[in-house]
């Protein structure tokens, strides 16, 4: 208020553009989510299905039980993948007990580390806990298990685990 008058500013912006964007872009967000989930989800119970075949022993039962913990991990990736396309700050969190990630991680590279000519062993000393979406979390460790396969020149990878802290040598 100043001299007996008012003084209003008022800014005016157009968010039309923004907002389609916004809506385009969450659209085609879960038309992926649903065109990648759909085939893992139809591996995921055939193989279910072919391990519950009194018929499958051995070996190949221990081929299902690989290809059941690669469309696993697609599947993990995946979610990590839609994670990073949505806005990061409104993802769901979770408890993610790091333990049971390491060893799913060890598991899914221990084929390839064999093939490779190495040993790959976990110790977990102490298993701890991240507050993290589970796909990225499985995404990173994961990512770290095996580019130490891929790049190993030969002999032992260690990988331990103590509490939050993980260690890949």
């Amino acid at each position: 208020f100043r001299n007996g008058f008012f003084f209003f500013f008022s800014i005016f912006r157009d968010i039309t553009h923004e907002t389609r964007v916004e809506r385009l872009k969450s659209e085609f967000i879960a038309n992926v989510s649903h065109e990648l989930r759909t085939p893992l989800a139809t591996v995921i119970g055939a193989v279910h299905l072919m391990a519950e075949d009194p018929g499958v022993t051995g070996e190949a039962r221990e081929r299902l039980l690989r290809i059941e913990r690669a469309a696993g991990h697609m599947r993990e990736l995946t979610t990590a993948m839609l994670f990073l396309a949505r806005d990061s700050a409104s993802a769901e969190r979770e408890a993610c007990p790091l333990g049971a990630l390491v060893q799913d991680a060890v598991q899914g590279y221990q084929s390839l580390a064999c093939a490779r000519g190495l040993v790959l062993r976990l110790a977990v000393h102490a298993p701890g806990t991240v507050l993290a979406p589970r796909g990225m979390a499985m995404s990173v460790i994961g990512n770290i298990v095996g580019n130490a396969v891929e790049h190993a020149g030969g002999g032992v990878i260690d990988v331990q685990l103590d509490g939050r802290e993980l260690r890949v040598s």
